[in-house]
């Protein structure tokens, strides 16, 4: 999977991601392929049926950052990142977050 940031998100540009578990309807789990952005990545997202035609999307995240520092900017930088890719799939498909 290939995809760009926007100027605007002022992301890291062209990202590529690797898709390493594909099981819909439940969900599917991704690497990052640029070792630089997140060491050692994997997330993992599934859906799990809430009744009357409504889902729960979760959205689990691994990586290793070798400085405490890093762990923190990278954990403020993912948690923007989700916070956006949440706000898209409601002004999408509806729903809440």
């Amino acid at each position: 999977v290939l995809w760009r940031s926007t100027p605007r998100s002022r992301g890291p540009g062209i990202v590529r991601e690797r898709i390493v578990a594909w099981a819909p309807p439940h969900g599917f789990a991704y690497a990052l392929q640029d070792r630089r952005l997140a060491p050692n990545h994997l997330a993992i997202v599934t859906v799990t049926p809430d009744g009357d035609g409504k889902s729960t999307i979760a959205f689990e995240e691994y990586y290793d950052l070798p400085l405490f520092t890093l762990r923190i900017i990278a954990d403020a930088i993912m948690r923007r990142a989700v916070s956006g890719m949440v706000r898209n799939l409601v002004h999408r498909f509806g729903g809440s977050a």
